[in-house]
C-alpha cells in the first residue's frame, strides 16, 4: 500500500473538513480517526493524567466539529489548526485544575475542622466553636450544593465522579463548587470567623 504524499494527505483532511462543515458525520468519522494521534499527542505534552488526556482529547473533537464551519484552508492546513485547538484545550485545562487545586486547599483546614472528633479531650473552646460554625454554614447550603461539597471534599470523589453519581453535566458539578465555597466563605465571614480562624 503506497503511503500518499504530505500535500495529498493534506488535501484529504481539507475535503473531509469541507465534509464535515456541512456536517457530514462519516467525514467526521475518518477525520476523527486521522487526527487522533495529532490531538493526542499535543495533549500530552500538556497533562499527565489518562482520563484527563481522554476527557481533553473529546472536547478537542467537540469544538472541531462545532467550529468546522469556520475552518479556512486558504489561511491554514487541517493538522496545524486542530493542533492549536488542542493546546488550548490542554492550556484552560490546566488552568482550570490549578483553580480546582485552589479551591482544594481553600477548604481543607475546614474539610479537617468537620471531620475532627471535637469531643476529644484535648480539644479547646475555639476548636469547638470552629466545628460548629463550619458545620453551621454548611447547614445554610441548599441540599444540592451540601452534597456536591462533602462529595468533593470529605469523600474526595473528582469531579467527573461526582458528575456521574449526581447525573449532572461535568461543568455543572465545578460551577456548583465554586458557589458553594463563595457560600461558605461568606456565611463564615459573617459569623466573625477569618482565614486565619480555620488555619491555624
Amino acid at each position: 500500500m503506497n503511503t500518499p504524499t504530505p500535500e495529498a494527505e493534506a488535501a484529504r483532511l481539507d475535503e473531509l473538513m469541507r465534509r464535515v462543515a456541512a456536517r457530514d458525520h462519516v467525514a467526521f468519522v475518518l477525520l476523527h480517526d486521522a487526527l487522533t494521534p495529532t490531538v493526542r499527542r499535543e495533549v500530552q505534552r500538556f497533562v499527565r493524567n489518562p482520563l484527563d488526556r481522554d476527557e481533553i482529547c473529546n472536547d478537542v473533537f467537540k469544538s472541531v466539529w462545532t467550529h468546522a464551519p469556520t475552518y479556512d484552508p486558504g489561511r491554514h492546513g487541517v493538522l496545524p489548526w486542530v493542533a492549536t485547538i488542542a493546546r488550548n484545550r490542554s492550556r484552560d485545562a490546566l488552568r482550570q485544575r490549578r483553580g480546582e487545586a485552589t479551591e482544594h486547599a481553600d477548604f481543607a483546614d475546614m474539610e479537617k475542622t468537620l471531620v475532627a472528633d471535637d469531643a476529644a479531650p484535648d480539644a479547646d473552646a475555639h476548636a469547638h466553636e470552629r466545628t460548629h460554625m463550619v458545620r453551621r454554614a454548611l447547614d445554610f447550603l441548599t441540599t444540592r450544593r451540601r452534597t456536591i461539597v462533602k462529595m468533593a471534599f470529605l469523600e474526595e470523589r473528582s469531579h467527573t465522579e461526582i458528575a456521574a453519581v449526581t447525573e449532572r453535566p461535568l461543568g455543572t458539578v465545578k460551577a456548583t463548587i465554586r458557589r458553594a465555597l463563595t457560600a461558605l466563605r461568606e456565611r463564615l465571614a459573617r459569623s466573625g470567623m477569618t482565614a486565619a480562624d480555620h488555619r491555624d
